[in-house]
């Protein structure tokens, strides 16, 4: 799957590939488009924009009925919401992106106070500008459903904005490849599967936090190797690694450790014998770092618990395992 990433500008498409891991399996399908957007988040921010929580849908054309703007932050109108962008009907509570109005100060982020005739919209807690400056240039969020579900807008104003006053034109800056997404009720956005899926990874959440395990807890060893005299370690990947010498080499400091973490490596001497230094990072009882075992095929095992801060783990190594 691929995500189109659209410049301000101009009209050209520079593609981008996520590259996440999905926790659940059974509901990998389901999930698999809106991770994958969730992922460009915190470029984005990096970016210059600013990303609110997700709309349900879109619209594609002004709001129906005769409409009134009898507040600050409410849309009326004397006619139901009824279907958005094609295929979506929205309900109450539910966020929405209101972004066609012929009056395009009002258009923004809104929440279905009422579906039903006369239906009415108010404008969201985060994007309402209060506090100030929820609302400026840059403002973006997804839509996850309709005819043009998992696409990402932004908003194009000149800062200051001030509502209902300054026009408020959004812009598309991502969007799945049409291939990759589907909309019907058989397709992976479908909302029912799609809230059954976010259900079932809450319950999984909750089952897990505090929770006591019974029988065994099996991670698969992850495999460390030594390049230019480094060995690199990403401590995201697991607790468990190990590592055949093949040349004189130094542990590096570990990427992503957690505090609390316990990490074990095994390291099995290769031929011929060779040393292993050890990152700053990596602390030994009263500064002595031990050898490794100079002994072909001699299995040595490190074991390191990550200290408060994540900067350093304090280790014991265990010399030649029999």
């Amino acid at each position: 799957m691929s995500i189109r990433l659209f410049s301000q500008q101009s009209a050209s498409a520079v593609p981008f590939v996520p590259n996440f891991e999905v926790l659940s399996t059974n509901v990998q399908a389901a999930i698999l488009e809106a991770l994958a957007l969730a992922r460009t988040y915190a470029d984005q921010v990096a970016s210059g924009l600013d990303p609110k929580e997700a709309v349900m849908v879109a619209t594609d054309a002004p709001l129906p009925g005769t409409i009134s703007y009898a507040t600050l932050n409410q849309i009326n109108s004397d006619a139901a919401l009824g279907v958005i962008d094609g295929t979506y009907t929205p309900v109450n509570g539910q966020r929405i992106l209101v972004k066609d109005q012929v009056a395009s100060q009002y258009n923004g982020i809104y929440v279905v106070t009422s579906a039903a005739a006369p239906f009415k919209l108010t404008r969201s807690a985060d994007a309402d500008n209060s506090p100030g400056f929820e609302v400026t240039s840059g403002m973006y969020t997804i839509a996850i459903y309709g005819d043009h579900g998992a696409t990402g807008w932004v908003l194009l104003a000149a800062d200051p904005v001030v509502l209902n006053v300054t026009p408020l034109p959004f812009g598309i800056l991502c969007m799945a490849d049409a291939a990759s997404v589907t909309n019907t009720p058989s397709g992976n956005l479908e909302a029912t599967t799609v809230q059954a899926a976010i259900d079932e990874l809450d319950t999984e959440k909750a089952a897990l936090t505090g929770a006591t395990f019974t029988g065994r807890v099996v991670q698969t060893p992850q495999a460390l190797t030594s390049t230019a005299g480094s060995i690199s370690i990403d401590a995201a990947l697991g607790n468990n690694f190990y590592h055949t010498t093949t040349e004189d080499t130094v542990l590096a400091a570990p990427s992503n450790p957690v505090a609390g973490q316990f990490i074990t490596i095994t390291i099995t001497q290769g031929t011929p014998v060779r040393t292993l230094g050890y990152n700053e990072f990596w602390k030994f009882p009263q500064g002595y770092v031990p050898p490794l075992t100079a002994t072909v095929g001699a299995v040595d095992t490190l074991f390191a618990y990550v200290e408060q801060g994540a900067t350093q783990a304090i280790c014991r190594l265990a010399n030649d395992r029999k």
